[in-house]
This record gives structure tokens, C-alpha cells and sequence, in this order.
């Protein structure tokens, strides 16, 4: 039985309590039928990883998890050392000072700009 199938076995027990009295016998009925669900998906889940463990999935995901934590270890310290090279050669500091001068530049352009169009139109 899923565990969508458990799921919707039990709301109909629940459905039918408020509907009428429920007897001694009929609970233990569902009580039985629950320990039955219990026993059945136990005997399942232990099938699953049985067969899990003996295909290599669970070996196989445990590495590839693993791989993927070292890859971006691996990447983490790759960027921390590119930006302390840039630090360290001044790159950023250079860069930031490059921005600033052409931001300047564009700005002098602009400037000549519409002064030349505000002569023209004179």
C-alpha cells in the first residue's frame, strides 16, 4: 500500500467516526488494519534499501554529493584567490580608477555637446 492509498484509507476511518457510533469491534478493526499498513510499508522500505544497497545507488549518490561539496570547495578557493590577485595587483583599484576617469570624460563630452548645440541655435 502507498502512502497515498494509507493516507486516504485513514481519512476515510476519520470521515466515519462523526457519521455514527463507532463499536469496540470496528475500532479494533481499524486498529488492526493500521498495525497491517505499518507491518506492510516496514517490510517495503526495508526491500527499498536492500536493493539500494545492493545496486550502488546509495554509494553512487553519496559520491556524487561528495564530488559536488569538493567541486565547489574547489571553486570557493579559486575565486578567493583571483580576487586577492586582483587586490594585490591592483586591479580593482585600477579598474575603479578607469571608470572614473571615462565617467569624466563622458561627462566633459556631454557638456561640449550641448554647449555646441545651445551656439547653434543662437
Amino acid at each position: 500500500m502507498t502512502v497515498m492509498e494509507h493516507e486516504k484509507r485513514t481519512e476515510e476511518i476519520v470521515e466515519d467516526v462523526p457519521k455514527k457510533q463507532v463499536t469496540a469491534q470496528e475500532t479494533a478493526v481499524a486498529i488492526k488494519n493500521i498495525a497491517r499498513d505499518i507491518r506492510e510499508s516496514s517490510v517495503k522500505v526495508r526491500e527499498t534499501l536492500k536493493t539500494l544497497r545492493q545496486t550502488g545507488a546509495i554509494d553512487e549518490l553519496s559520491d556524487a554529493v561528495r564530488s559536488a561539496v569538493l567541486a565547489a570547495r574547489d571553486t570557493v578557493r579559486e575565486i578567493d584567490e583571483i580576487s586577492r590577485e586582483f587586490k594585490e595587483r591592483g586591479v580593482i583599484k585600477d579598474t575603479r580608477a578607469a571608470i572614473e576617469d571615462t565617467t569624466a570624460s563622458v561627462r566633459d563630452i556631454k557638456q561640449t555637446i550641448t554647449e555646441s548645440v545651445r551656439h547653434q541655435s543662437k
